[in-house]
């Protein structure tokens, strides 16, 4: 198969906060061999030590690089000011890795409040760890 002639999707300006506690996890795996993607300028984190993976063959961040994907991106400690464990990613500290690649805080909605949902059957709109 061919891949395709043009870009399918792009992954820029993105925080992923990975809460895996394991030797591995995958931070983006796609079995399209032939889609065409790409991913800049983001912030990946693990707290627990979690390898991040990457791509079809799973390889390592620097490989993943390699690759031409995730240019400008870093793997390191956001530094957001709220608690995590409450699912409140809404402010990034001032010498975040974040903030130097441009982030920009994002104003908290009146409607939430503070938690973290593992199931939407209440339709509680809240965010999520996985």
């Amino acid at each position: 198969m061919n891949t395709e002639n043009h870009l399918s999707w792009t992954f820029m300006g993105n925080i992923v906060y990975d809460t895996f506690q394991g030797s591995n996890h995958s931070a983006f795996k796609s079995d399209a061999v032939n889609v065409s993607v790409s991913f800049s300028n983001n912030v990946y984190y693990n707290p627990y030590g979690s390898s991040l993976l990457f791509g079809i063959q799973q390889t390592s961040f620097s490989e993943w690089q390699k690759t031409g994907q995730d240019n400008g991106s870093v793997i390191a400690d956001p530094l957001f000011v709220g608690d995590v464990n409450q699912c409140d990613f809404f402010t990034i500290q001032s010498n975040s890795p974040a903030a130097k690649l441009g982030f920009t805080n994002i104003t908290k909605l009146s409607m939430w409040t503070p938690g973290c949902s593992t199931n939407d059957v209440n339709d509680d709109n809240q965010f999520y760890h996985w």
